[in-house]
């Protein structure tokens, strides 16, 4: 994929500098239906089947995950406004310590594999 067909990576994204100030702009975002939201998870972003960049509804987003630490307004383009929601970096640490411990008693039960010896030549 060109990185120019990539969602935010336009030009026409506008930072929208004045909406930022306003004290209540995460509730207005929150309550906006244009509003598109990106997952963003250890650093790596939220993606659709399709290799494009997965946008959410504004709806799929659970209100306790709406606060000031963890959205980031990217700005509008048009009538939709993009947030970035970065996920608590706990998340799936439970899951990727199953993860190594199985492969950790699977290479335990498993005996070393050696490549048999050559003779010189």
């Amino acid at each position: 994929m060109v990185l120019a067909q990539l969602p935010l990576a336009r030009t026409t994204v506008d930072a929208d500098g004045a909406a930022r100030a306003r004290p209540d702009l995460l509730t207005e975002l929150r309550r906006d239906d244009a509003t598109r939201v990106v997952l963003v998870h250890r650093g790596l972003l939220g993606v659709a089947e399709d290799d494009g960049l997965s946008l959410l509804p504004v709806a799929d987003v659970p209100d306790a995950a709406w606060t000031a630490e963890h959205v980031l307004y990217l700005g509008r383009e048009g009538t939709a406004r993009y947030v970035a929601l970065v996920l608590p970096e706990h998340l799936g640490q439970e899951r990727d310590c199953r993860r190594r411990t199985r492969r950790h008693r699977r290479a335990a039960r498993e005996p070393r594999r050696r490549r048999p010896l050559r003779p010189p030549a």
